[in-house]
């Protein structure tokens, strides 16, 4: 099989590239539609179609559904099968059907559905009731949504990339305050977790900027992440336009509960409040912090 993965998320394509690994050896990569309609349309001219796209819904510029559009519009590439990589648990089976795709996959993108997916259509088995009841409804029920995390450490970016995922959410990430601003620019976001402390440009500033671009649905939430909140820095982080903040390494109780109560998917009763940093406690070594993390990585894993 010949493979293509349309995702402007470096993460996501790299996940999906590791899955697909195991299926086979010819898997290609484009960061947005434009790059991937050139690539999809010189494989045509050359005779070595790609037998599957997996494309990711929404892309800056143009949109998964666009892309599908212009395939579908070329006589020379009706056979190449075409799979919609969504977040929203409001698209079925039926709808990815009705714009331009044979199938559908929920983000985060699951190994065994993905496969299941690529077989079915290769092999032309029937997958509508599989993936229209299964699938899409349990993205429906963890009410997926889509976070950007803005933080420079690598390490803390795979902990909380991968406690993002298991919640069942789309997560995108940003080094430093220059690059969430990017980002946003680009895309709405649900919810923006934001590290203080980052080289080039902190949360604080970021935050300030973003507030200020106008392009930002009004209440989009943005919770600050530091190792080391003192007394007075809560105000700060409010004053720059942030909505709350959690102290690092993170607790995956603390995060459900806070994304749960700023995106309204539950708000706990009065005085359920996660566990605040005392100002007072003795803050962690660099050492301490990596066997931390070190420890939360591999039971996740």
């Amino acid at each position: 099989l010949k493979l293509l993965v349309v995702d402007d998320n470096e993460i996501n394509r790299r996940v999906v590239g590791q899955q697909l690994k195991t299926l086979t050896s010819d898997v290609h990569f484009s960061e947005n539609a434009d790059d991937a309609f050139a690539k999809i349309t010189l494989a045509a001219s050359e005779d070595r179609r790609f037998d599957v796209i997996i494309i990711d819904h929404m892309m800056p510029e143009t949109s998964g559904v666009e892309l599908a559009t212009k395939i579908r519009n070329q006589p020379s590439l009706q056979s190449t099968k075409l799979i919609l990589s969504s977040s929203s648990g409001l698209i079925s089976y039926e709808k990815s059907r009705q714009l331009g795709f044979d199938a559908m996959v929920p983000k985060p993108v699951m190994q065994e559905a993905l496969f299941a997916s690529i077989t079915d259509l290769v092999l032309e088995r029937p997958n509508k009731d599989r993936l229209s009841s299964g699938a899409t409804s349990d993205l429906q029920a963890q009410q997926a949504i889509r976070i950007l995390l803005v933080e420079d450490n690598t390490a803390n970016q795979r902990l909380a990339t991968q406690i993002l995922q298991k919640l069942g959410h789309v997560v995108d990430v940003a080094g430093n305050g220059v690059e969430a601003i990017n980002s946003v620019r680009n895309r709405p976001y649900d919810l923006i977790l934001m590290d203080i402390n980052m080289p080039e440009m902190g949360g604080i500033e970021a935050t300030r900027r973003i507030r200020q671009l106008g392009n930002q649905p009004i209440g989009t939430p943005i919770i600050a992440l530091t190792a080391n909140a003192m007394k007075g820095d809560k105000e700060k982080y409010i004053q720059a336009g942030m909505n709350d903040y959690l102290s690092k390494p993170i607790v995956m109780k603390d995060l459900r509960t806070k994304i749960a109560f700023w995106t309204h998917q539950d708000t706990p009763e009065m005085g359920e409040e996660t566990e605040k940093p005392d100002p007072q406690k003795e803050p962690e070594t660099s050492d301490q912090g990596t066997a931390a993390l070190q420890g939360l990585l591999s039971k996740l894993n």
